[in-house]
């Protein structure tokens, strides 16, 4: 049954230490400021398409980028850079 212990407490640690090693990677954390915004409404579709664009500063090399939106149906297909 000690093995079973091990691994259990094994795993748990490193369950927990994965947020912390992936948030040390993260450069920037907010949203930069909206440059423009445009919503068009499709009331026959129930669908709305939001345009906006952000001016954002890259470091020189290799630049991760993350998208999220939370509780929204946002197409990913659909986000152009």
């Amino acid at each position: 049954m000690k093995p079973l212990h091990t691994l259990s407490a094994l795993l748990l640690a490193l369950v927990l230490a994965a947020p912390t090693a992936s948030a040390r990677n993260v450069d920037l954390s907010t949203v930069p400021r909206r440059d423009t915004v445009q919503l068009t409404i499709y009331n026959s579709e129930d669908l709305t398409l939001v345009r906006e664009t952000r001016t954002l500063t890259f470091k020189k090399g290799i630049n991760g980028l993350q998208f999220s939106w939370a509780n929204t149906l946002i197409d990913p297909s659909s986000v152009e850079l």
